[in-house]
């Protein structure tokens, strides 16, 4: 019965260091998704997603690798507004950016996705994202992407 009780202490420790609530290492400042709608029907629509992160160590150390959203996934690369490179260079308390784009195919209901592999759990919100510290793989879930006013392009 003790080797259950910390067996069952080890797995909710492990678990709670890979997967965290509150990140240390980087603040979440902003979270958004905004439907861009071109002139034509027939040209489809694209949905952005974007996080405005405040970093607390610099790029060698921390490294944003990887976004699911509804559970489809995304290969990511931060970049710094101005700078229109994306590079995963940073330092710390840089304010950096991260937009993934989903793009609505003409007849409004066929989707193609640039995809990655399945999140790797289950999770409860509307994003997943993967980053490294000092080489070390962690989550942080992103319970909910505030809506902007949808776009309409003539």
């Amino acid at each position: 019965m003790k080797y259950l009780f910390a067996i069952f202490i080890i797995i909710i420790l492990t678990n709670s260091s890979i997967c965290q609530k509150q990140p240390k290492y980087f603040k979440i400042l902003e979270a958004t998704k905004q439907k861009i709608y071109p002139g034509r029907q027939e040209a489809g629509w694209t949905e952005k997603y974007s996080l405005k992160i405040l970093p607390f160590y610099n790029s060698t150390d921390l490294i944003f690798d990887s976004l699911w959203i509804n559970n489809k996934g995304y290969q990511v690369q931060t970049f710094q507004k101005g700078k229109r490179v994306k590079n995963n260079t940073f330092g710390a308390n840089d304010t950096v950016y991260i937009t993934v784009s989903e793009y609505f195919a003409g007849n409004w209901q066929h989707k193609t996705l640039p995809k990655i592999s399945l999140p790797p759990f289950k999770y409860q919100g509307e994003g997943l994202l993967a980053y490294k510290f000092k080489s070390k793989r962690y989550y942080f879930v992103i319970e909910k992407f505030n809506k902007l006013p949808e776009i309409y392009y003539p």
